[in-house]
């Protein structure tokens, strides 16, 4: 019988990423409408979490702090950049009166710095840190390697109870009830390996650094006007678009229900803000207006638009996902729900 996890077991596995999620998409989507306040409100609360997770991240696994670490540098260089957008904007934006043009820029580069922090915190983990005895141990206690992957295989164990620290198998529950990160690793589901990932921290964390790279060069090309940084900004964003359609397949594979749920999610989010990042590039501000998503554009090939319609299409289908799921075990206990509805 193929089950869902309870409430509390997938707040074990990885809750705090999905609140992340939910704060980062309240932040994108308001600025995208340019709701000052909102964007401000959801912006701090995204920064406290992701600070807070890196508080409880257990340093015994340094690849998952690599990666909280990563996240905190990110979301407040979104931070900065906002405030000085929001600032830059003029006197009808909440901060336009408070916030001199020195300051806006120490702003500006705060946020470049925090960019390319993160990068640089990516680029050694993947080209030195990951490759160290302490880093594949804690990836191997975890059981999260490819060649526990082959075990896994050749033992035909059926969840994430059957590898154990050392890679023995145990037994355990239904595949169904087992995240991504918890299934043994291997490989990406179509992608070419080129980063020679071999476990799922680093598979996810690819997509987190293609994030980071993607803005960093969405910065570098509206901001500080590099010259080719612009096609380095679509390239990244091509990939990182491509990167978690892989990531969605394989959560599919793996029967990873939660996983394809948030994946879904994760996409049409991914897929706005590389459409509004191209069109903050590409596109004047006239065409670049901010419309009500019901309303018609005067500009049909205004980007914003577009972006802001996908990105309440992800921010919907999120919410239906979690409120049917809280739902279901609001009113049923989890041995009478039905297979057909899991």
């Amino acid at each position: 019988m193929r089950r869902l996890p309870r409430p509390r077991e997938y707040i074990a596995m990885h809750g705090y990423e999905t609140v992340l999620v939910s704060l980062l998409l309240g932040y994108d989507l308001n600025w995208l409408l340019l709701e000052e306040k909102p964007v401000l409100l959801f912006l701090s609360a995204a920064v406290m979490w992701s600070l807070f997770m890196i508080c409880t991240t257990n340093g015994r696994n340094p690849n998952e702090l690599v990666m909280c670490w990563g996240t905190f540098g990110w979301v407040v260089g979104n931070g900065f950049w906002t405030v000085f957008d929001l600032a830059d904007v003029g006197e009808h934006i909440l901060l336009g009166e408070r916030i001199s043009p020195e300051a806006r820029r120490c702003l500006l580069l705060a946020c470049g710095v925090c960019f390319g922090a993160s990068f640089g915190l990516g680029t050694l983990y993947y080209l030195h840190l990951r490759w160290t005895d302490r880093f594949a141990t804690a990836r191997a206690a975890t059981g999260d390697s490819v060649a526990l992957a082959r075990l896994y295989r050749e033992e035909g164990s059926t969840g994430y109870g059957s590898i154990s620290a050392k890679g023995s198998p145990e037994g355990g529950r239904s595949r169904s009830l087992t995240p991504n990160h918890l299934m043994p690793f291997d490989g990406p589901a179509f992608l070419p390996n080129v980063f020679r990932v071999k476990s799922w921290v680093e598979y996810e964390g690819v997509a987190l650094f293609l994030w980071i790279c993607k803005d960093l060069s969405w910065w570098l090309a509206v901001e500080m006007n590099v010259p080719g940084m612009d096609i380095v900004m679509c390239v990244v964003a091509g990939m990182l678009v491509l990167h978690h359609v892989d990531m969605l397949v394989t959560a599919a594979i793996n029967d990873d229900v939660m996983g394809l749920a948030n994946l879904i999610t994760l996409l049409f989010w991914v897929t706005s803000m590389c459409i509004w990042a191209v069109g903050d590039y590409y596109q004047t501000d006239d065409v670049l207006a901010v419309v009500p998503p019901l309303s018609r554009p005067e500009h049909p090939e205004n980007m914003r638009f577009a972006a802001t319609w996908i990105m309440l299409c992800g921010a919907g289908f999120f919410g239906m996902f979690w409120t049917a799921y809280l739902g279901m075990f609001a009113v049923y206990d989890d041995d009478e729900l039905s297979p057909s509805l899991l």
